[in-house]
């Protein structure tokens, strides 16, 4: 779980939570950019699952009201990952669920991915909990 300040602008400025297995198999939840008609909201919260380096299933391109900010949280049960959202920390949108089997994962933060410098995210805290 996190609270991460950033308002991105250019494609693919992604700033948020990452579960990692490897270059090809990951999980990313993060306020993000991307303009891809269709697919995409712009300035929003975004939940992607990669595996073998393409993306599987929707991205669950969701706007927000607040664009600079956003409390993150990922559950995981099995092999389901579920994303959560907030713009207060207490109370809590879910996005959506990815099913991704990963053998030895890590879990971290994440902040880049575009070309374009300057974009600054800062993040309060990052938690993590075994769930009871």
């Amino acid at each position: 779980m996190t609270h991460v300040l950033f308002k991105p602008s250019s494609n693919y400025q992604i700033a948020g939570l990452l579960i990692y297995e490897d270059d090809a198999t990951m999980i990313k939840l993060g306020r993000a950019y991307c303009n891809n008609p269709g697919s995409c909201v712009g300035n929003g919260i975004y939940f992607d699952a990669i595996q073998f380096s393409k993306f599987l299933g929707s991205n669950f391109a969701i706007d927000t009201v607040l664009k600079d900010e956003a409390y993150l949280r990922i559950d995981k049960s099995g092999s389901v990952f579920t994303a959560y959202y907030s713009e207060d920390g207490s109370n809590w949108q879910t996005i959506g669920q990815h099913e991704l089997s990963m053998a030895d994962p890590k879990v971290g933060l994440i902040a880049g991915q575009s070309n374009v410098v300057g974009a600054t995210a800062l993040f309060d805290y990052f938690t993590v909990m075994e769930m009871p």
